[in-house]
Order: C-alpha cells, then sequence, then structure tokens
C-alpha cells in the first residue's frame, strides 16, 4: 500500500528534484499533488487528505508552521525539507517526523520515509549496540533502560514504580541510572 504525498515547496526545482528523489528510491510514496505556497498548499492538503506532507518552511504567504496551524483538523505526518536548520527545534515541537537539510541527502530521505510509517507494528533489525543510536538521536528520543531508547512523546504515564507507559500500553521500564535524564524531559 502506498503512502498518499503531498510536496509544499516555492521552489519549483527543489520539487522536481525530491519528486525525482521519491520517485527512485521510495516507491512506497505516491505523490498526489504539489503546492507553492501557503495559499495552495492549505486547500490541496484539505482535498487530498495525505498521509504525508513534506513541507519546505520558508514560503511567500507565510511559513510552514502557518500551514501546519491552517490544517490541524487533518491528521498527516511531517517531514520538513528546509535550507534553515535554525526551525529544526520548532519543527519537533510541532511533532514534525524528520527534518532534513538542503540540499537532499538520498540516504537521509530514505531514512526519513522509512521512519514515518515504524508506528504501524512494524520492526526493522539493526546490528549496532545502543549506545550508537544514543549518541546519534536528540529529544524526543532518550534513553531509559541499557536496552531501551524510547520517543518521549508516545509516552502516556510514568509510574513511581519505574515504569513508563506507551501510546501502544506497552510497559517500558525506566532503569534507576537513566530515571533523572528521563524525568528532566518532562520538566
Amino acid at each position: 500500500m502506498k503512502i498518499k504525498s503531498v510536496i509544499v515547496d516555492d521552489e519549483k526545482i527543489a520539487r522536481e528534484v525530491l519528486r525525482n528523489y521519491l520517485t527512485k528510491y521510495c516507491p512506497q510514496i505516491e505523490i498526489l499533488g504539489e503546492a507553492e505556497n501557503i495559499k495552495e498548499a492549505v486547500p490541496l492538503i484539505a482535498e487530498m487528505q495525505p498521509q504525508l506532507v513534506f513541507l519546505d518552511v520558508e514560503m511567500p504567504f507565510g511559513n510552514a508552521f502557518d500551514v501546519l496551524e491552517a490544517t490541524k483538523e487533518f491528521s498527516y505526518e511531517t517531514i520538513f525539507i528546509t535550507a534553515f536548520s535554525q526551525y529544526s527545534l520548532q519543527a519537533l515541537n510541532k511533532s514534525a517526523s524528520y527534518y532534513i537539510l538542503k540540499p537532499i541527502d538520498i540516504q537521509e530521505l530514505i531514512l526519513a520515509v522509512n521512519k514515518v510509517y515504524l508506528t504501524d507494528g512494524s520492526k526493522k533489525m539493526v546490528c549496532r549496540f545502543l549506545k550508537h543510536f544514543d549518541d546519534l538521536l536528540e529529544n524526543p528520543f532518550v534513553r531509559v533502560h541499557r536496552s531501551h531508547i524510547i520517543n518521549t512523546t508516545f509516552v502516556k504515564s510514568y509510574h513511581k514504580s519505574g515504569t513508563a507507559t506507551l501510546s501502544d500500553n506497552s510497559e517500558i521500564e525506566v532503569s534507576g541510572s537513566f530515571k533523572d535524564q528521563f524525568l528532566k524531559v518532562f520538566s
């Protein structure tokens, strides 16, 4: 099953490059349409109701955050693709699934597309020590145990017994050595 997507970027060449990369390297993506500014993006998202939006930050008539605000009644994942690194924290706070800096790195794009749809219960096998990912990942990911790194946006509750309950109702042990780091995220 294909992931229904739209591209929102004010630069025609950037849209073409992204479309070509997605077509060649991410066959699970179906591009339903493209928009070059907020005035086109909002009705396109409303009409197409995509599962995923590739969104540039800086555009005429507003920015990516205006698009998110104007389409908040629709449910979709967002991958920001922009030349501006200073928006990354704001993007993460708006629950962006991924943040890619231009020029687009193909491997990073493939990783981003694959990451977006791992909430479907599928799993990936990677042969690396957890420390490798602990060093790579930033907020909202936090290490909570020698065997677990979690995305804190999916934490439903924390129990004083040392257990975090995630949105899928799974329970993950928060070990004493990582407890302060974990709780700091929520303070």
